[in-house]
Parts: C-alpha cells; sequence; structure tokens
C-alpha cells in the first residue's frame, strides 16, 4: 500500500445563480437539495458526486470548487413564495457544505440566517467539524424547525482514513461535532457508508463506530456499500491500482456490476444488523417532507 497524500492545487471560482433549490423525485431525505458548492476538496476516493461536474465543463471535481456566493440572497426569495410550503431541504446533495472553502468565503451563516427567519427544516450531512462555527446558528433553527444533523463515518483508523478521505475531518472530530450538534437541539445520525470491501469492513471497525455512535446518543445509524455507478467505477478502480493494487482483483470479482456482490453484501448486512441490536442503535428515520403542492422545477444555475 501507498499514500495518496493531500489534495494538492484546488482552486475556487464564485458563481452567481439565478437560482439556489434543485427539486427531484427521491424524497431520501427530502426533494428540495441546496447545494452551496459544487466539487468538493474532502476528496473522498469513492465520491459518487463526480459526475455533477460533468454538466459544469469542469475539470476535477475535487479541486476545481463552484462557490455559489449569491445563493442565501437567492434563497431567501425563493422561500418568501407563497406556494413554498416550508419543505425540509437537504443542504448536502453533491457536496459538502462544510468543505475547507468555506472557512475563507463564509457563505453558510447567511443561510442559516434565511433559514432561521423562514422557519425551514433541514437535513445535513458532514465529514467536517467546520459546522460547529456556525453551531448558535444552527442552535437557533433547531429551536423553531427540525434539523437533522448527519456525519458519514466509515473508519476510525486515521491513517487509512487520511488516504480514503484525505480532505475531511477524523472520526473522532466528526463525532464531537454530532454531539455538539445534538446538544444544540438536534436530531444526529452516523452514516457508515460507504462499506469498503476489505478496507473498512472489519469487524473492528464497524463495531468501534457503533460503538462511539451510542456514547454519543445518535438517534440512527445506516449503513450501505459502497456503489460503482458510471464513471465512478474506473475513477475507484484507478485509485485502487495507485494505493491497494492487491485488492483490484477482489474488487473486480465484487463488483462486475455497479452494485456489489450479494452474497459478500448478506454477510455483512448480518454483521451490520447484530451490531446494532447490540448497541441499541436502530436505522435512521427521517419523517416525510412536507410535499409542495405544486411542483415547479428550478434550474440548477
Amino acid at each position: 500500500m501507498t499514500s495518496s497524500g493531500e489534495l494538492k492545487n484546488t482552486f475556487t471560482r464564485e458563481m452567481v445563480v439565478k437560482s439556489a433549490l434543485h427539486y427531484h423525485e427521491n424524497e431520501m431525505p427530502c426533494n428540495w437539495d441546496l447545494n452551496i458548492y459544487r466539487g468538493c476538496t474532502h476528496g473522498c476516493r469513492y465520491c459518487f458526486a463526480q459526475y455533477s461536474h460533468d454538466y459544469l465543463g469542469a475539470g476535477n471535481f475535487f479541486s476545481e470548487i463552484f462557490a455559489k456566493v449569491n445563493v442565501a440572497e437567492v434563497l431567501d426569495r425563493e422561500l418568501s413564495r407563497k406556494n413554498w410550503k416550508h419543505a425540509r431541504i437537504n443542504l448536502s446533495g453533491v457536496t459538502d457544505a462544510y468543505q475547507p472553502a468555506e472557512a475563507e468565503l463564509k457563505i453558510m451563516p447567511g443561510v442559516w440566517e434565511i433559514l432561521i427567519r423562514r422557519r425551514n427544516p433541514v437535513v445535513i450531512t458532514t465529514k467536517s467539524a467546520l459546522i460547529l462555527r456556525d453551531i448558535d446558528l444552527i442552535g437557533k433553527l433547531a429551536s423553531v424547525a427540525s434539523v437533522y444533523v448527519g456525519a458519514s463515518i466509515t473508519m476510525l483508523d486515521d491513517r487509512i482514513q487520511k488516504i480514503i478521505e484525505p480532505g475531511a475531518a477524523t472520526a473522532a472530530q466528526r463525532f464531537e461535532a454530532l454531539e455538539q450538534c445534538r446538544k444544540a437541539g438536534c436530531v444526529i445520525n452516523v452514516m457508515l457508508t460507504p462499506v469498503l470491501p476489505y478496507i473498512n469492513d472489519s469487524k473492528e471497525n464497524l463495531e468501534g463506530i457503533c460503538s462511539f455512535a451510542r456514547n454519543a446518543k445518535v438517534a440512527g445509524l445506516s449503513a450501505w456499500p459502497l456503489n460503482l455507478r458510471g464513471n465512478t467505477k474506473q475513477k475507484f478502480f484507478r485509485f485502487l491500482e495507485a494505493v491497494f493494487p492487491e485488492l483490484l482483483p477482489a474488487y473486480r470479482k465484487l463488483y462486475q456490476r455497479s452494485e456489489i456482490d450479494r452474497d459478500y453484501w448478506e454477510k455483512i448486512k448480518r454483521l451490520k444488523d447484530s451490531l446494532r441490536q447490540k448497541y441499541n442503535l436502530p436505522g435512521i428515520q427521517v419523517p416525510p417532507a412536507i410535499p409542495r403542492t405544486s411542483v415547479e422545477q428550478l434550474s440548477l444555475f
């Protein structure tokens, strides 16, 4: 195994948008997405959202970041519409709102202020401890609307994590962020996603995450396998070839299609279910989003 190192040569472009919210049919966790950024310097090698840069005609998803600098203003306008029904909004559809660029640009405080004023429920998933910078604003929203905060936590070994997720916070930092959000009034969840065969699928790792999740008093925990749809498969296989070459033959066998081999996943599911029962961790449950009576498709930009 060789080290992949930190992400380098990243740059951010400012983007002025005409719309903030994007509607899609899938209600898990809700129909409306609000993506503050496009691209993400967390650099998670399994990231399913890399395809989204194709729509921008952009380069590397991990290094070419687009920041929607006027998104709070546009969001305020869209939430003020008479036919807006306070549907829950997902703040982490295809990117992390608290990736490193946010530390400098500070777009999210303005977004939280709009959501507080409009009393609009949200769900957000992050791999960053930067969310704690805005904990007072998040707590204010949680006092007037439901706020679900999730963290994707996949491995406890910091050395392996920095290879797979080079720009993200450590698991310990993510659990601390979750605990602080819970104390601020949020519902917190852990996504043990994705489970990566032969990398983070050991009983020791999965049980360790479940133990930390119980101690953090999370409301729920889910675990799903790595899916390799579209060109994500080729990109991930190239990563394996460079960093975990000994695993590539096994992955080719498990991923003859985009989804993982069923027998393998049934074995992991049994382990996952036994650990969730042992640590009294229910699955993640988010109440149905409030539906719009009249859906209008909004432009991404």
